[in-house]
């Protein structure tokens, strides 16, 4: 194992690095302290080398992986430094990306270019989201256009539900810091024909090729279909479409990867393969082969996937024209080097992790698979191959799926096997469709035929869909994902290496993995808690009893809304019982709940839920009141009792001491266990 490990000198230089970054997102270490380190070890290094002894290779190494670990700290400490945060003035600002419309709004970021304050010009470099509200001119917005206004953007905060999605880490990834609503008059925008930086030239080449599909004869739906497959354009799917897919198991399709960037280039080799007959013509098509592919990256946004595939494609490419034989995992561990080093938050990029799982799981496990089973007939041999890939990358991300998703595809194999070659299809029909817009009548061909096959498509997947267990809700804690993973990585070894200790290793982690599930399940079952959650417009709260559960709201809550998806992830997470959806102008009574004008006794603790200008009955004593200060009337609280007043307002406030006082948008959701 350790001469393997020899093989692949980028693998532990990539994981100093990514331990590195890690640290340094757990940890601050001012840039001073991380230099000076390095200037020790880069030192040390140097001497080792000067006198270099056999004897010193150990200590080299280990010094070697320290200064990376010391690196990896540095790149993510510069990379997240947060820029100047300009309150007043004059903004002017760059659409960096295609705006996405939604039901009531326009999305896009801005890039701030510079500041007019106090009649003085401040540069600056900051990346902001915004949100215009829907009309004629913010549908219009181009990537380039100049965005004037003098709105100041407000400090991205989460709403701190339990277990909800943290909306302002993903965006602190992308260094964007701040929002702003721009409602119709409080800005003005600029068709800005100056020269533009290459990620706006190739979103506006991009939103040109959207135009393109836009004037074809697919539906709409298939459009943003096409686009996300070809373009890597997801702004248009609608939340349908994304289910469809996800529940049978091909959603990966959607986002452009490896798959994608390797039809691109079989495409390309295979128009351009008459370069090969001569060496200049070798080396041209080199050359073309890695800028197509770049381009192409480029295009679809530089995702995580996306440049780990035209990386390692990139430098499989130029080794084998330098007839240099590559080990497949020292390119995967160099290209995951080298996108760490240009972004250290791609780390903790869900796609960069799904990617790199899949191709391990892909290079290691797929050959293995495979040779179980040797079919002779070439159909067979195809369908198994394709089988095996499937298999093994869904093995190999198994973790990263249901941590993220908490959802297991059950048939994905199935959706796969057919999913695979449409894909390898229609992409090349929608770059004829690009290519062809220009000839009507080819171009009206090429649109009914992808029309066609999208229906296909769409009609599978959703027999998949229907299919009973097609989706398995599964849920697990970041403790019971640690073990899982240590029980794959053991069977990896295992394979490899075939020693017990492996064995040994992996019924270790199914025990711990059976412990914790057991020990969550016991504690469920007496679990007493109310939830309030921090949602705009809606009182919500929910009530648990062992793994029964209410959700008690002043409006009815909609199965395709943020409000229930917030909800339903507290289910999943804490393994509850479907809930039962009720609101406070409905009575309701069981043997744990009762509800009654707003009022509600569970489990004999007194909640009052005041939607309006409200008096308590003079008996009651609520131990929880749920309200706006302007809609309650506290006089006939006892203040003998203890009181939890949850509002909205921020408090500026001060309340009787028997009065305990939480504010959902200062603290986020209210949690109470007993």
């Amino acid at each position: 194992m350790t001469k393997e490990v020899q093989k692949i000198p980028f693998l532990r230089l990539t994981f100093a690095l990514a331990a590195g970054i890690f640290t340094g997102s757990l940890i601050r270490i001012s840039l001073l302290t991380c230099w000076s380190l390095s200037l020790i070890f880069i030192t040390a290094l140097l001497l080792i080398n000067r006198y270099y002894k056999y004897n010193f290779s150990a200590l080299f190494g280990t010094i070697t992986c320290i200064l990376y670990f010391i690196i990896g700290i540095s790149v993510f400490t510069m990379y997240n430094r947060k820029p100047v945060f300009h309150e007043k003035g004059i903004y002017s600002s760059t659409v960096l990306d295609i705006p996405a419309e939604k039901e009531n709004s326009v999305q896009t970021v801005l890039k701030l270019n510079f500041i007019i304050k106090d009649d003085r010009v401040i540069k600056t470099d900051e990346k902001i989201s915004v949100l215009f509200g829907k009309n004629e001119s913010a549908s219009k917005i181009e990537p380039g256009d100049r965005v004037v206004f003098n709105k100041a953007p407000r400090i991205i905060e989460n709403s701190n539900n339990p277990f909800e999605f943290n909306y302002k880490k993903y965006l602190s990834g992308k260094r964007i810091f701040r929002q702003l609503f721009l409602s119709d008059g409080e800005w003005i925008v600029y068709k800005f024909k100056s020269r533009h930086e290459p990620s706006v030239l190739a979103e506006r080449i991009r939103m040109s090729l959207l135009m393109v599909y836009r004037k074809s004869t697919l539906t709409k739906n298939h459009q943003n279909i096409l686009a996300a497959l070809t373009l890597g354009y997801r702004g248009g799917l609608d939340p349908e479409t994304r289910q469809v897919f996800a529940s049978a198991g091909v959603i990966h399709v959607l986002a452009v990867s490896g798959l994608h960037v390797g039809i691109v280039f079989m495409v390309f080799s295979f128009c351009l393969g008459f370069l090969k007959l001569t060496c200049f013509g070798r080396v041209i098509l080199l050359f073309f082969s890695v800028g197509s592919l770049w381009f192409f990256a480029l295009l679809t946004g530089l995702s995580p996937s996306v440049s780990r595939a035209a990386l390692m494609l990139s430098l499989a490419v130029v080794g084998r024209n330098l007839k240099r034989r590559a080990n497949i995992y020292n390119t995967l561990a160099a290209s995951a080097f080298l996108l760490l080093i240009l972004n250290p938050n791609n780390l903790f990029d869900a796609g960069f992790q799904l990617s790199y799982a899949a191709v391990f799981g892909i290079v290691f496990i797929q050959p293995r698979i495979e040779r179980i089973i040797v079919f002779r007939f070439r159909i067979m041999k195809y369908l198994w191959a394709l089988l095996s890939v499937s298999v093994a990358a869904q093995v190999a991300t198994f973790p990263f799926s249901v941590y993220y998703f908490n959802q297991f595809p059950a048939y994905f194999w199935i959706s796969n096997l057919f999913i695979i070659p449409v894909v390898s299809v229609t992409v090349p029909l929608g770059f004829l469709l690009l290519a062809f817009s220009w000839c009507p009548l080819v171009f009206r061909f090429l649109s009914l035929v992808t029309d066609q096959l999208f229906d296909v498509v769409i009609r599978f997947l959703k027999i998949i869909e229907q299919m009973p267990y097609a989706v398995v809700q599964i849920s697990l804690s970041e403790t019971e994902i640690f073990f899982v993973c240590s029980f794959l990585l053991s069977m990896f070894f295992l394979i490899k290496t075939m020693k017990p200790v492996y064995i040994k290793a992996m019924l270790f982690s199914l025990f711990m993995i059976l412990i914790i599930s057991l020990s969550s399940e016991v504690a469920g079952l007496c679990r007493k808690e109310i939830i309030v959650y921090n949602i705009k417009g809606d009182t919500v709260v929910h009530l648990i009893k062992g793994t029964k559960n209410y959700i008690v709201s002043t409006k009815e809550i909609e199965s395709t809304g943020y409000t229930y998806e917030i909800v339903i992830r507290t289910v999943r997470q804490l393994k509850l019982e479907k809930p039962l959806f009720l609101t406070i102008n409905e009575e309701f009574k069981d043997d744990h709940l009762c509800i009654i004008k707003n009022i509600l006794n569970f489990d004999g603790r007194i909640i009052c839920i005041a939607s309006n200008r409200y008096s308590l009955p003079g008996s009651l004593q609520p131990e929880i009141i749920i309200g706006t200060l302007k809609n309650l009337a506290l006089q006939h609280i006892s203040a003998k009792s203890t009181v939890t007043l949850i509002t909205r307002v921020p408090l500026k406030e001060n309340f009787q001491e028997n009065m305990r006082v939480h504010s959902l948008v200062d603290k986020g959701a209210y949690r109470e266990k007993w």
